[in-house]
Order: structure tokens, then sequence, then C-alpha cells
């Protein structure tokens, strides 16, 4: 008889973030800042006129494996319904934005990863620190 551990310490760190931040309008970021190791200042400064998903790449520069063109789908509409149910939007121009329309702050960005890491029992990091190799350990 084969026994798996499934103990939360098998699964690596940014796997169990990555599932913690599922509901999140951060969770692309976490996948783009962990995954494909962009900087988190760039990510969060996206704007969708430099996300091709016809080419699946970003700014013709940053070539997008999969399912990240996928979940660029889902984040984007997550936020068409979040424009439709808000009464104000700042701008809808960028792809990390809060309910209201307006792009996350790298302090902003932070708190929620660290309340992210806080629902998979990790220490708190903040998004740039998802680029560090002890992440995908």
């Amino acid at each position: 008889m084969v026994v798996l551990d499934e103990r939360p310490s098998v699964r690596s760190r940014l796997d169990r973030l990555s599932a913690a931040s599922v509901t999140s309008r951060l969770h692309l970021a976490v996948v783009l800042v962990g995954r494909l190791k962009m900087d988190s200042r760039t990510v969060l400064d996206l704007r969708w006129s430099g996300v091709d998903l016809v080419r699946n790449e970003l700014h013709g520069t940053v070539v997008l494996p999969r399912p990240v063109p996928e979940l660029f789908y889902w984040h984007a509409v997550r936020q068409r319904l979040d424009f439709i149910l808000s009464r104000r939007w700042a701008d809808p121009g960028f792809v990390f934005v809060n309910r209201y329309g307006s792009r996350f702050t790298v302090d902003q960005a932070n708190v929620v990863v660290a309340d992210c890491c806080k629902q998979a029992g990790l220490p708190a990091v903040p998004l740039a620190g998802l680029r560090h190799p002890v992440w995908a350990s």
C-alpha cells in the first residue's frame, strides 16, 4: 500500500500561496511574479494595451506560457464584472486594480499578498519577495 504524504510542507510555498490567492484580484500577479519571475513593479504597472492574448505576449517581449493566457482571460472577466457593479470606476486601463478600478500600489499589493500568505499558513512576504528562490521550495 502506497501512502501519499499530503502535509502542507510537501507542496511548495508558491503552490500553497497560489491556491490561497485564487479569489484575490492579485492572483495573476502572484503567478507572474512567482512563476515567471517578473518584476513586481512592472507587473503592477501593466496596462491592458500591453497584453496581447492572440500572440500570448506582454509588450511584445514576454512570452506567456500556458496556462497564463487563460488566467489573463479570467482576470479580464472579473474586472469587467467589477466595472459593471461599480458606481465609480477610476481607470480600466490597468490590469491590476481594486474593485473601483484604481490601480494597486506596491503597499496595497503587499497587504493583499500578506493576507494570502496568512490564509496559506505561510510567513508574510511582499509581492516582490516571490521572485526569491525559496518560494519555489
